[in-house]
């Protein structure tokens, strides 16, 4: 019974990237998206982090903040799901409208 429960427990764990895989995949994504979606308006002013530290920024902060939730890879993962989904006219409408320029899923994280 515990043999299985252990190879249950461990299948799960190797289905998810390591949480800092998968805080620099989101990293990578999220500053593409503050230097590519606007050709108007800098990665400072869309997404307060400057181009050249804005993905060592976000990483940090994200491995961060993983490791105060108790499921950071799901989250993380739910996360990656909805920036990979989040385009650039989602993205220039939300800082148009005074939000942060992310999906929600990710707001804590990123």
């Amino acid at each position: 019974m515990y043999r299985l429960l252990i190879l249950f427990v461990c299948g799960l764990a190797a289905c998810l990237p390591a949480v800092e895989e998968t805080c620099e995949t989101l990293a990578t994504q999220h500053c593409e998206q503050c230097t590519t979606c606007s050709d108007e308006f800098s990665s400072n002013a869309l997404c307060d982090v400057d181009a050249n530290t804005c993905r060592d920024s976000i990483i940090t902060r994200c491995e961060t903040q993983a490791a105060t939730v108790p499921d950071p890879k799901n989250e993380l993962q739910t996360c990656a799901d909805a920036l990979e989904a989040y385009q650039c006219t989602e993205f220039m409408s939300d800082y148009a409208s005074g939000a942060r320029p992310l999906p929600q899923e990710c707001d804590y994280f990123l």
